[in-house]
């Protein structure tokens, strides 16, 4: 089953993708099918690539810190990586209804 045919049969509301560069292939596939992004199906893409930002609708995304997955992945390479043994502290936003 192709992908086209499973969003026909299936009519997701809503798809994470793993990448910001997948997330505008999808928006483009639904596009194509005439389905309307954001109005009929909302996608979300991953790592804060700027693609997010020029497309139109621009696309959610979720950031992923670059410079602190590398010192973290260099520390964890060079054994001196260790897990925090408290909980960092959690901030609260509010969005607009």
């Amino acid at each position: 089953m192709s992908i086209a045919e499973f969003v026909r049969a299936h009519h997701p509301d809503g798809i994470f993708c793993f990448s910001d560069y997948i997330a505008y292939d999808a928006f483009c596939l639904f596009e194509s099918l005439g389905i309307r992004v954001p109005d009929e199906v909302s996608i979300i893409g991953f790592a804060d690539e700027p693609l997010s930002d020029i497309s139109r609708p621009r696309i959610s995304t979720v950031h992923q810190p670059a410079e602190l997955v590398g010192n973290a992945q260099q520390k964890f390479s060079s054994g001196t990586f260790s897990i925090p043994t408290t909980r960092p502290s959690l901030q609260k936003c509010c969005l607009p209804n």
